[in-house]
């Protein structure tokens, strides 16, 4: 085999590992963590764990966190950072014991179905997104009346991301949650 065949099978086959593997590129579910905080079980097509801080406040945080975030480690300093609010942090399926496996659509639903939820039970509703959970509240302020939108580390889209990343493949044709 040529110099130019195997480097043209080494692209198409890193490519295709890509392509098939870029759910587990992109989440990265962390395993259930031990803690004192208060936990609510929400269910909507799967059950999903969610920590309460500071539970009492008629207004609320709702927060998205990263890719391989885990809201129990997260929990402390956001209950000492926000004491007057109540905080909800979301394991996306497949992380913290929530149930299912995280895809786009599986992320912007639940986010929309928490929302609703919370703001029956709260005055304001405020939404906070950290890295890729900045796709998922934003997706949130798109479609409901948030109270405010806190970014933190966003990103543009998925899709300009993974180019960075692998600049020689075509992403915008590759990336499926975007």
């Amino acid at each position: 085999m040529s110099l130019i065949g195997t480097l043209l099978l080494v692209y198409v086959g890193f490519g295709l590992l890509l392509f098939f593997g870029q759910r587990s590129i992109l989440y990265y579910p962390t395993p259930v963590i031990e803690h004192g905080f208060e936990e609510e079980v929400f269910t909507t097509e799967v059950d999903l764990r969610v920590i309460i801080l500071n539970p009492g406040s008629d207004q609320a945080v709702l927060y998205f966190g990263g890719n391989a975030d885990s809201m129990a480690l997260n929990a402390p300093e956001l209950s000492f950072a926000l004491p007057e609010l109540t905080i909800y942090l979301v394991n996306y399926r497949g992380y913290g014991g929530s149930g299912g496996v995280p895809t786009e659509a599986g992320l912007y639903s639940d986010a929309l179905f928490l929302f609703d939820e919370l703001s029956k039970r709260h005055v304001a509703t405020y939404v906070v997104g950290r890295s890729l959970g900045s796709g998922v509240a934003t997706y949130v302020a798109a479609k409901r009346e948030v109270g405010k939108l806190v970014l933190i580390t966003p990103f543009d889209s998925v899709v300009s991301v993974a180019g960075g990343h692998y600049p020689i493949y075509p992403a915008n044709l590759m990336v499926r949650d975007r």
